[in-house]
């Protein structure tokens, strides 16, 4: 699930370029999402599917094509250095 919260992200902010762009405003630098999950990242980063992840390939070679475009970059962020997460945390 996971993954395809990062594939909706990504889907509104390749909109958002696009926008900008017909607005005149050029999109020269790469756009950094920030992602929580360490499998999650790996599976964008690598081509090679298996067959567990056969079900996501459209999706993921989506993301995987924007991110070898350098329109955006994913990084890892931990869930322990996010500092609004210790107040959802205590609501759990």
């Amino acid at each position: 699930a996971e993954y395809h919260s990062v594939g909706e992200v990504v889907c509104k902010v390749i909109w958002l370029r696009l926008i900008l762009e017909e607005l005149g405003i050029p999109q020269e630098k790469v756009t950094t999402m920030y992602v929580e999950n360490e499998g999650v990242l790996k599976l964008f980063h690598n081509l090679v599917f298996y067959e567990r992840t056969n079900h996501i390939d459209v999706q993921v070679h989506f993301i995987c094509e924007h991110v070898l475009k350098q329109n955006i970059q994913l990084q890892f962020f931990p869930t322990t250095e996010q500092r609004e997460d210790i107040f959802t945390n205590s609501l759990a």
